[in-house]
């Protein structure tokens, strides 16, 4: 495991690094989309020997069949326009013998696997065949990219890239770091509004009253982070315009905002009137907070595809955190019949948005470019989170929600998040998702 890691890091960087020609001296930008699409191949294999082993248990057969049939073809496009070359995708047929001995031989296993896409065997002794000769393929396309790494000018530029791929290896962990805690302020302000909503309705009155402080707490210092760096958050000083000038909206947003938590904490939810203003503008402050998501994921220059998935993957994770909370604030309005009607349709909406987003996840999603996950821990993770999920959904969605009913939901929806939060901590950090 520790070995295809390595690897898949290796590729991942060579992708993107071999992107500046002022270094690399590349001829062109498809022999950098060359190498950003080699190692795609990686990946589009390993979502092959996933459905075919998701096939094979009989588990989600009809979307496991769908996904194998459209790597598969995405695999065989690139695998032509590698050899012949293919100008919707900007590659140039390679010239190189080495890499054209490799791909050669990846045609011909691929033509001996290709028949059995559509059909894949039942017999178990078969089925194994088949991904072992995946693997094959697999092993075969990794010596590509390291071919293509071969081609490149190498004395000169040893030390350049070692210094390049420190330097990039930090940049990319620094940029899906920012997308999470941005996200992850998203998530805040619902959880502040839930936590509000708790307080006046006296429930574990004191502990709540504590959690919104920190919450409140946790929002500031992130805000104030992103503007003036805050090394004890991992985070840097904004540089750009557009996100500089942003930051001071949201924190114009925030302030009142903030004033009227620290009211509700210190009346101990007796102040109606500060709750009312949570309630009615906790939603504005969750728009700015997205745009700002949104402004730090745009942030940073080109990013190659494989760059954008992971931004996407970290983003929409993090959006379920405050999804979590978002349906508990509804649900707690509507006991405290608060535009019940109103709230009842927004709930249910939310809960749509998690359960679509939370298959997304799991299955992957092409036009959210959202690949397939392959690491061990980010599947059995969303594992953990659909498991608790299918307990708590029922309880949302009933009309009339008891003691007994509140109480699960009080008590399961930190254990969702916390859940949750682990899930968007591994898409952040892993190497080979």
């Amino acid at each position: 495991m520790k070995h295809h890691v390595k690897r898949n890091v290796m590729i991942w960087l060579l992708a993107t690094l071999l992107l500046m020609p002022s270094l690399f001296a590349l001829t062109s930008k498809e022999s950098a989309m060359s190498i950003d699409l080699a190692g795609k191949q990686h990946i589009l294999i390993q979502r092959m020997v996933n459905d075919l082993q998701l096939i094979s248990k009989g588990i989600d057969t009809k979307n496991s069949r769908a996904d194998l049939l459209l790597s598969a073809k995405e695999f065989e496009t690139i695998l032509h326009g590698l050899q012949k070359g293919d100008k919707s995708l900007h590659l140039q047929a390679t010239k190189l013998p080495a890499i054209k001995k490799e791909l050669q031989k990846g045609e011909r296993l691929w033509k001996e696997i290709k028949p059995s896409m559509r059909k894949p065997p039942e017999n178990p002794k078969l089925l194994t065949e088949m991904i072992s000769r995946l693997k094959m393929l697999q092993v075969t396309m990794d010596k590509v990219v390291k071919k293509y790494e071969k081609s490149i000018q190498r004395e000169k530029q040893a030390l350049a890239l070692s210094s390049l791929v420190k330097s990039f290896m930090k940049q990319k962990k620094s940029e899906n770091h920012v997308v999470n805690l941005a996200g992850k302020q998203r998530m805040l302000t619902q959880k502040m509004t839930k936590l509000a909503l708790l307080v006046t309705l006296g429930i574990d009155k004191e502990a709540n009253k504590k959690r919104l402080q920190q919450a409140a707490a946790l929002y500031a210092k992130t805000l104030e982070g992103f503007a003036k760096g805050d090394s004890a958050l991992g985070l840097e000083a904004a540089k750009s315009p557009e996100v500089v000038a942003y930051l001071k909206e949201v924190n114009a947003a925030w302030k009142p905002f903030s004033q009227n938590i620290q009211k509700i904490i210190g009346s101990g939810g007796k102040d109606t009137k500060a709750l009312g203003y949570v309630v009615r503008h906790n939603e504005a402050l969750l728009k700015k907070s997205h745009h700002l998501v949104q402004l730090f994921k745009k942030s940073g220059g080109k990013k190659s595809f494989m760059e954008k998935a992971r931004l996407n993957i970290v983003d929409i994770a993090g959006r379920q955190r405050m999804l979590t909370q978002k349906m508990t604030k509804e649900k707690l309005l509507i006991l405290a019949k608060v535009s019940p009607k109103q709230n009842d349709k927004k709930l249910h909406e939310t809960i749509g948005q998690f359960d679509s987003a939370l298959k997304m996840l799991v299955a992957g999603d092409a036009s959210h470019r959202i690949p397939k996950p392959s690491n061990a821990k980010m599947i059995a993770q969303l594992r953990r989170v659909s498991g608790l999920w299918e307990k708590l959904k029922p309880i949302y969605l009933q009309k009339k929600t008891g003691k007994k009913a509140l109480s699960a939901i009080v008590q399961g929806n930190p254990v969702l998040l916390k859940e949750m939060n682990k899930a968007v901590h591994i898409s952040e950090v892993v190497a080979d998702y």
